[in-house]
């Protein structure tokens, strides 16, 4: 997109809002950056040294981490710069662009619909579950679409970690196989990473949930394992070797950590339940004349109250039409202005959110998984050294490392990237205006001046409404948006009364100022029929001074002498006769001087 600067006003410059987050993404991508080219250089040490395919091993480990380290700095620096446009936040509604265009919407009705009630509606919770979840945090009702979907979604996937972990420590106390246990181990594994990495896609819609036939097949999983297992783990491979059974309790303890720190940060985000009111008034309005002369008056009160000189979103206008003889009409204009951020947006920087009750959960998670990073690296860059100079079985018990190392990696980048989606929140103030009015409408011919004796009358096509409804809502309203494109959501609304109550006097005096006599206004046109006035009463003493004295004089009969043309006079040399220029200081033809 493109950038727009304007001097009138900074208060659309917002700061970077990803800024705490960029510190944390820079950080994980140092850590796993350094960890590659350690991972490198170890690599390079074992090909030098003829270590076999085993050397491969550490550059493959290289080439990941450093994957990883340069994926989190693309995210961090495509976060570096972050602007707030004209056209932006987009409107609560389809936006009508023409000045002079008429149009409504949908969602803009929706709107109306919300004014004149002066409340906002909140969807129901649907299932068991979001029952439980809302019985616990009564205000989560309150809250934006998105914040409900990601609590709903992580409750339930806490739900199923917890269900997870239990499930899997009843299955493992039941085996006295070892190979068997860990088969079960890495069936856990893999799906405790599944419940962890599938929220990532993007949409919170798609999170794991834990419905009841989940938990039913849970607690199947935990009775029935044991007896199934090693039915099933006669044909496949013997992992007695693989030490996974401590990874995995240890991968679903940090992600029962991160899902309940995210699980509270989002909780932050809730709001106390709004009180909700709405400023209106009502009036009843005469006028003799266009009614949409009232739209006209009113769209340039409008365009005096722009926020920082930038345009009202427009979401309904209707012109009044008024035809025929008599009949009925009706109009009205519905506007937002500029949406502009909240003040608190203004202090988000890194020591601001450790203390603000809404940014200090998230930090916590975001700081959390950069120490899982770290944990990660460390673990990985561990077993690189020792599988490297490791042979036989203390190869295997390395791989320990490894599971560790990949667990607290995938927690690690839970913890980042479901963070985004709350930093990316934005809130904003504005103001909705809504006026409509409408009546009935008479034509009717009016004649102003007696038809005899007046020497000037008017005639004019005048159009009577007695009695119009004229009816104004006017409300502050706080919306949020989670990112720059996405359309905003409103969590709060407050009547303006007093702005209400502004626009009604307006209406008012504009219908009482408006005049349908037709009368000249230009200087000359009133010396004409000031002239004309004069003539018709030629004789009368007190009009007859009004006359100019050239006009009193051909009215006398009296012939006015033109103005003389003076001609200049020619003079000539005394010496030779010849006659001399005006300005001729010595004649043209003597040479001789002139006196």
């Amino acid at each position: 997109m493109s950038y727009e600067f304007s001097s009138e006003g900074d208060r659309l410059n917002l700061p970077n809002p990803f800024r705490v987050e960029n510190w944390f993404r820079f950080s994980a991508a140092a850590l796993l950056f350094v960890g590659g080219l350690a991972a490198l250089l170890l690599s390079r040490h074992n090909l030098s040294t003829h270590r076999g395919l085993w050397a491969f091993l550490p550059l493959a480990l290289g080439v990941f981490l450093l994957g990883s380290g340069i994926n989190y700095a693309r995210m961090g620096m495509m976060q570096l710069r972050f602007y707030f446009g004209r056209g932006q936040p987009l409107g609560l509604a389809a936006e009508i662009l023409a000045s002079n265009q008429d149009g409504t919407t949908k969602e803009a009705e929706d709107l109306q619909h919300r004014m004149r009630s002066g409340a906002l509606w909140f969807r129901e919770p649907q299932g068991a579950l979001n029952g439980l979840l809302y019985s616990l945090i009564p205000a989560l009702i309150y809250a934006p679409e998105p914040i409900r979907q990601l609590t709903q979604s992580q409750f339930q996937s806490g739900l199923a970690v917890l269900a997870t972990l239990l499930s899997f420590l009843v299955a493992a106390v039941g085996f006295d196989n070892t190979s068997d246990c860990v088969w079960v181990a890495f069936l856990f594994f893999g799906f405790t990473c599944f419940l962890l990495l599938r929220p990532m896609d993007g949409s919170a819609r798609q999170a794991a949930s834990l419905s009841p036939a989940g938990l039913i097949g849970l607690l199947l999983v935990a009775v029935f394992a044991p007896i199934l297992v090693p039915l099933i783990s006669r044909r496949l491979p013997d992992l007695s070797w693989f030490p996974l059974i401590t990874q995995t309790f240890a991968l679903m303890v940090c992600a029962g950590i991160a899902v309940l720190l995210f699980f509270v940060a989002l909780v932050q985000q809730t709001v106390i339940p709004p009180k909700t009111s709405m400023g209106t008034e009502l009036a009843t309005v005469s006028i003799n004349g266009q009614p949409k002369q009232l739209l006209d008056e009113l769209e340039r009160q409008m365009q005096h109250r722009w926020v920082e000189q930038i345009p009202n979103r427009r979401y309904v206008r209707h012109t009044p039409r008024v035809e025929g003889q008599s009949g009925q009409f009706t109009g009205q204009l519905f506007e937002e202005t500029q949406p502009l951020p909240r003040e608190d947006m203004r202090r988000i920087n890194f020591k601001s959110a450790f203390s603000e009750p809404r940014y200090r959960w998230l930090v916590s998670l975001n700081a959390y998984g950069v120490v899982l990073v770290a944990v990660s690296v460390f673990c990985l860059l561990w077993f690189a050294v020792e599988f490297s100079s490791s042979i036989g079985e203390r190869q295997t018990a390395t791989l320990g490392w490894a599971t560790f190392g990949i667990a607290m990696l995938a927690v690690g980048a839970y913890c980042l990237k479901v963070g985004h989606k709350l930093w990316a929140r934005f809130d904003f103030l504005s103001k909705l205006v809504w006026v409509q009015f409408d009546g009935n409408f008479q034509r009717s011919r009016m004649n102003l001046g007696a038809q005899f004796s007046d020497r000037v009358r008017t005639e004019s096509d005048v159009i009577a409404v007695n009695d119009m409804s004229v009816r104004v809502w006017v409300a502050e309203i706080d919306s949020v948006t989670f990112d720059r494109d996405h359309r905003r959501m409103i969590v709060g609304m407050r009547g303006l009364p007093d702005e209400a109550r502004e626009i009604r006097q307006l209406i008012e005096q504009c219908a009482q100022q408006q005049t349908f006599v037709v009368a000249p206004t230009s200087q000359r046109d009133i010396e004409k029929i000031a002239l004309a006035g004069a003539l018709n009463h030629l004789g009368d003493k007190d009009t007859s001074h009004l006359l100019p004295e050239q006009t009193k004089a051909m009215l006398r009969g009296q012939k006015t002498q033109p103005s003389p043309i003076h001609k200049p006079t020619r003079s000539y040399c005394a010496g030779c006769g010849d006659a001399l220029a005006s300005d001729a200081r010595f004649c043209d033809s003597c040479g001789r001087a002139v006196n």
